[in-house]
């Protein structure tokens, strides 16, 4: 019961934490070309875009059933490919519905555990998903980050320093919270699952394959968002765009909103000020992908859903020619 309250609180948090952060951009933004803006996006692009983020899903399907195979015990079936799909795509729009908390996260490991897990290897193979993921998207995003402080006009040496020194005291900071919580047996759980990916794994070959598949997951997505970007009409360097993106996407992955929510909006709306951009059109360039994204699980879903169908159709309608 503790647990269930916990898990309700958070998703509570994470829905009052995009809700205040997305009424604070809509006033201070001003929204007053938002018809302007809205009439200038094509919405074959916006279509193809949801498409092309819908088969995405099949990629990171293809992912998720790698380290389920890694866990899931001798004597126990894999998942289908087309269940993977089933699985993933429900996963992704419970968390564009609903907080992470009580989204797709525990969906998944509900499935891997009704597929033979156990509770702390199912919760392992989702975490492993969700940090193959964000790897990829923090080598993105750092350099990225780098490239937009080096490039606005008053970012100087002296911004950058500080920059970099905030940075090292983070690090330094995990790194201590990291020794000195070394005993819990979460910390304990987590660090042996590293040890067994890096380990145990390398030699297997799926970390390459894991890193490549994220890869081509992250690239394609900040592709759709560069180009989303580009359709609302934001007019600046085109690998400033595609840094703004890959930060505000690395943020808006992290579990502290609903679908990041909020935080994607904030920091787009900040990143683009540097360069002049105004904070309506930031504003509703991220809110248009995030529909975007929105509408590409619903479709998928939405496939899903008539696949199977016509699947037990014909299978309750098979005849012998």
């Amino acid at each position: 019961m503790n647990d269930n309250l916990k898990r309700w609180l958070i998703a509570v948090l994470q829905v009052l934490i995009s809700v205040a952060l997305l009424s604070g951009l809509v006033y201070y933004a001003e929204l007053t070309n938002a018809q302007k803006i809205v009439e200038a996006v094509n919405p074959i692009i916006i279509v193809t875009c949801s498409m092309l983020l819908a088969l995405l899903i099949v990629l990171a399907s293809i992912r998720w059933r790698w380290f389920i195979s890694k866990f899931i015990p001798n004597e126990k079936a894999l998942p289908t490919l087309g269940m993977s799909v089933r699985v993933n795509t429900i996963n992704v729009t419970l968390n564009q519905l609903l907080p992470s908390t009580i989204g797709g996260d525990l969906y998944r490991v509900f499935i891997a555990r009704t597929l033979g897990l156990s509770v702390v290897n199912s919760l392992l193979a989702t975490l492993a998903d969700r940090l193959s993921a964000l790897t990829i998207l923090v080598l993105v995003s750092g350099p990225a980050l780098l490239v937009i402080l080096l490039s606005a006009e008053d970012a100087g040496w002296l911004s950058l320093m500080n920059f970099l020194f905030i940075l090292l005291v983070i690090l330094c900071a995990g790194l201590a919270s990291l020794f000195w919580l070394k005993k819990h047996r979460y910390v304990r759980k987590i660090a042996a699952f590293f040890y067994i990916f890096i380990g145990n794994w390398t030699t297997s070959g799926l970390i390459s394959q894991v890193l490549v598949t994220s890869f081509i997951i992250q690239l394609t997505t900040l592709t759709v968002m560069t180009v989303i970007t580009l359709t609302t009409g934001i007019k600046i360097n085109l690998i400033i765009i595609f840094g703004v993106m890959a930060v505000s996407l690395l943020v808006s992955r992290l579990p502290i909103s609903v679908a990041g929510w909020g935080v994607r909006e904030g920091v787009s709306v900040s990143l683009f000020a540097i360069f002049g951009v105004p904070a309506d059109l930031a504003l509703a360039t991220s809110v248009i992908y995030g529909l975007t994204e929105l509408f590409a699980a619903i479709l998928a879903l939405s496939g899903t859903a008539i696949v199977a169908f016509i699947s037990n159709f014909l299978q309750n309608n098979q005849h012998p020619n």
